[in-house]
């Protein structure tokens, strides 16, 4: 290439310069050692043609440190200069207690699938790019604990590193992803003080009224990935609950900006209920607006970007214009009042001004209702049924009573120094070889030949290949994505109840009494038994009412202005919306819901067999000019429609004694006025001392001893009742009908079927709740039982059944398994000892079940050192740790 018109240097000419960078990955648990070791490799002075060149920047400046996950083949290496294995997770490397094989086939150790990589980068207009300074694998299972361990110590290693803050500047800011136990890990890290009169930041921001003025040590700050944000908000759309899934920023962007166009739609011909969502989604996609354009406007004040629309990533370079300011005082007035006018444009109105709510104590735009943060949470995502949590309210954290001082006293980096120091010393007194023995004939192996032959535990998969192909919109599977086949019926009002109508149900919004409710239906859903829960736009009314009927109907409780006194019976008086909604509790005591309101609170969900829909055709269009808000019109129904449904439902009730157990039932109201009641009629009725009153109280109850279980807790309680039956144990508490001979289901101790869907359970008892498998099977003191739906590993089999009918399946099913069975699948399907104490199992009834195996008489694998003149070392098992070498005891 120096010969063409280019004239590129050639190799030789650049090879002086080039620099060699051995970054060192942390495979054996996190070092401080390590890091630094990188930090220098990075931005310490290296050699070159002419002597020291160095990389410091002009100037010192402030830094970034970024945290984020990338995807790795899930393999276990060897690595010859340390003579260690890589690729099992940190997280879990204290649980290696012997031999490595068995306790990754066990589960207590995990071969990573990911690496957590933490870089740093200058925050300055040249040598900007991130440089990595920790790697290391990760299962990202670990408690948050972890996460401010790692940034402690990564924190520490820039600041005491002469190659780190004392020559190019210190961490300013923390940049990471959406992780939730790395956002509670940030929260603890980075909320510790507020800027008050004295700190150097006060001056630029004592101005900013609303803004979260909260930092960690040295004024430190979390800086929050903006596309992860985005990827959550369009998630959320997505789905009723917001389940994080996965997708890629571009869908996600295109998602948002589709809300933000709504806002350009002709509300003319809406209805009122239409009229209410449109200014709703008006609303967000303001917010939305507001939150994407710093991120894809081509020619924002202040930039010069108007030819960079084609620009995949933008670099300092990329701005020609003067970015900095000396305040941003008059913008954040700009946008306050901006943000005023446009509640005031869609009719929302404030309880008090955004000075007035912002000047208030402990109230910022990160807590605008005041009080704890909400979102942080140490337990895992709550879009997961998981049964980690035990209570369905995450508890919040408020940074005033957490003792900063205790929580990260643990980080002892003096302490970690010096123990690896020794560590290290120890270490490279041990001879090395890269062969080890593999059996009594001392016949020698490479050590990398033993890993991959040992945790050889599934197909050779290319995992980050993998990924690279979903990001970019395909699946794993291919290029096609599998589309539901068009509807083969008419749809048409007349014949199907669609999403969006309104209809009446029954409901019960304090436990006592039974009241009617007019509702719009927001969501429609197929929940047939053995077959996933399914999204409708509209199913027939002729099906609405069957017996056999699986649908369920979910929507909002409008809130209604009772009619103007009169004195006459007129039938035609009318009830009007006025554009607001009920809001329930579900927790025992109202007030327990001040901190926080789910969004569960805000809707019902009821059976199609318990609703009216003839309010659909009954509803009556009027003028809302005497009634608050901004929009022309609203709903109104005549009191006749009203009584009329409410004896049309109440029929349907007392008809049919299993729809006693399909109405909603709170126990409070929370917003709005509820029941309907107005001078001469109140659309509520009591039920006490009546089998449906008793049919509430039975709800929870447990079918085999009546005692009320929540459901979360269900698992648990007749997990304790099926053993008990199974050990010949008797229970006075136990009632007719008892646990079945055949088979008990795990959730009610009948005969319910039981499949696997997702990781999760599915089951088509009606005491079944969804739950995650892969937790739900771990033994905790708190919570004993084991109980999970498993998959029978024998050959020719795959039938599935709950843990404790297994030993019943393997006797029926496989005569002789005893000879037959996997190791890995005898753990998986043991009832330990501690787990049958911890249900209340007598002594005398606790067995061991599967039947443990008789001593193994088999030799370990051995190493010995290469020199030929070494003395043989003992046997050992391969390998005892990632840290200690094959030779190491």
């Amino acid at each position: 290439m120096n010969h063409s018109i280019f004239a590129l240097p050639s190799r030789n000419t650049i090879q002086p310069y080039r620099r060699q960078l051995q970054l060192v990955p942390s495979v054996s648990g996190l070092r401080f050692a390590d890091i630094s070791r990188n930090i220098t490799t990075l931005s310490g002075s290296h050699p070159g043609r002419e002597g020291e060149a160095d990389v410091s920047p002009p100037e010192k400046c402030g830094h970034t440190l970024s945290l984020d996950e990338l995807a790795a083949d899930p393999r276990i290496d060897f690595m010859p200069e340390t003579d260690e294995m890589g690729g099992l997770c940190l997280e879990h490397l204290s649980e290696l207690e012997t031999a490595a094989v068995t306790a990754v086939k066990a589960g207590k150790v995990h071969i990573s699938h990911e690496v957590c990589v933490g870089a740093i980068s200058h925050l300055y207009g040249t040598n900007y790019g991130a440089k990595p300074i920790y790697m290391g694998p990760t299962c990202k299972k670990g408690p948050w604990q972890d996460g401010v361990r790692l940034i402690e110590v990564i924190i520490a290693a820039w600041k005491r590193s002469p190659d780190g803050e004392a020559k190019h500047g210190p961490l300013m800011s923390i940049s990471t992803d959406g992780d939730h136990k790395r956002r509670l890990a940030l929260f603890i890290l980075c909320m510790q003080n507020e800027i008050l009169p004295g700190n150097p930041l006060y001056p630029f921001v004592r101005n900013l009224l609303g803004l979260n003025l909260r930092v960690g040590r040295n004024n430190i700050t979390h800086d929050g990935d903006p596309k992860h944000i985005f990827k959550r908000n369009r998630s959320l759309l997505s789905s009723k609950e917001g389940v994080v899934v996965k997708n890629n920023v571009s869908e996600a962007i295109k998602l948002l900006l589709c809300i933000v166009e709504i806002s350009k739609l002709d509300p003319e011909n809406f209805d009122p209920t239409e009229a209410a969502e449109f200014e709703a989604l008006c609303l967000l996609g303001e917010a939305y607006d507001a939150l994407l354009q710093p991120f894809i406007n081509v020619n924002p004040p202040r930039r010069n970007m108007i030819r960079k629309r084609h620009v995949d990533h933008l670099r300092p370079s990329h701005f020609k214009r003067e970015l900095r300011a000396s305040s941003c005082d008059l913008w954040w007035t700009a946008a306050v009042k901006a943000a005023e006018s446009i509640l005031t444009k869609y009719g929302v109105q404030m309880a008090m001004s955004f000075s007035e709510r912002f000047r208030r104590k402990d109230t910022d735009l990160s807590r605008p209702l005041g009080g704890k943060y909400p979102a942080i949470s140490g337990g895992t995502d709550r879009s997961l049924a998981d049964l980690d949590g035990h209570s369905n309210e995450e508890e919040l954290i408020d940074p005033k009573t957490i003792n900063f001082a205790n929580l990260l006293g643990g980080v002892d980096i003096d302490a970690m120094i010096r123990s690896e120091k020794e560590a290290d010393e120890t270490f490279a007194a041990i001879p090395r070889s890269l062969f080890a023995e593999i059996d009594t004939a001392c016949n020698l192996a490479h050590k990398k030949s033993i890993l991959r032959t040992f945790f050889a535990m599934t197909p050779d998969t290319r995992t980050s290949h993998d990924r690279l192909q979903r990001v970019r919109g395909f699946t794993i599977g291919g290029k096609s994505w599998d589309r539901d086949l068009e509807s083969g019926e008419n749809i048409s009002a007349a014949t199907h109840f669609q999403l969006g109508n309104l209809f009446t149900t029954l409901l019960s919004h304090n436990g006592t009494h039974l009241g009617l409710a007019v509702v719009k239906s927001t969501l429609i859903k197929c929940t047939a038994a053995g077959s996933k829960p399914t999204s409708l736009s509209a199913i027939p009314r002729t099906e609405l009412h069957l017996p056999s009927t699986s649908y369920s109907i979910s929507g909002q409780v409008l809130s209604l202005i009772p009619p103007v006194p009169s004195d006459n019976s007129d039938p035609h008086v009318q009830w009007a919306w006025d554009g607001g909604f009920i809001a329930f509790c579900l927790n025992k005591k109202k007030n327990s819901g001040e901190e926080t309101t789910h969004r569960r609170n805000l809707q019902i969900t009821t059976s199609s067999r318990l609703i009216d829909c003839n309010i659909t055709d009954q509803a009556l269009e009027i003028s809302a000019l005497d009634l608050p808000g901004t929009r022309e019109s609203t709903w109104s129904f005549r009191n006749s429609d009203l009584v009329a449904a409410w004896n049309t439902l109440w029929s349907m009730l007392l008809n049919d004694t299993s729809l006693h157990e399909k109405f909603p039932v709170f126990t409070a109201v929370l917003e709005g006025k509820f029941p309907y009641q107005s001078h001469a009629v109140i659309y509520a009725s009591p039920i006490a001392n009546t089998t449906i009153e008793e049919s509430i109280q039975n709800r929870n109850a447990c079918r085999l001893c009546g005692k009320a279980v929540k459901g979360p807790d269900r698992q648990q309680h007749v997990g304790e009742h099926i053993l008990k039956a199974s050990r010949g144990v008797s229970e006075a508490s136990v009632r007719v009908p008892q646990v079945s001979t055949s088979y008990p289901c795990g959730t009610c101790g009948g005969t319910c079927s039981i499949s696997i869907k997702n990781k999760k359970a599915d089951s088509d008892c009606p005491s079944a709740y969804p739950f995650l498998i892969t937790t739900a099977k771990k033994f905790l003191p708190t919570r004993p039982c084991t109980n999970v739906p498993v998959l029978c590993a024998m050959q020719n089999c795959k039938q599935i059944h709950w843990k404790y009918n297994f030993r019943q399946h393997m006797e029926e099913r496989h005569p002789g398994w005893e000879d037959l069975i996997s190791d890995d699948f005898v753990e998986e399907i043991r009832i330990s000892s501690q787990e049958q104490l911890g249900l209340r199992i007598p002594l005398q009834f606790v067995i061991q079940w599967p039947p443990s195996p008789p001593p193994s008489t088999s030799e370990p694998i051995s190493t010995r050192p290469s020199t030929p003149t070494a003395q043989k070392r003992p046997a050992s098992t391969v390998p005892l740790s990632p840290r200690r070498s094959f030779n190491d005891h």
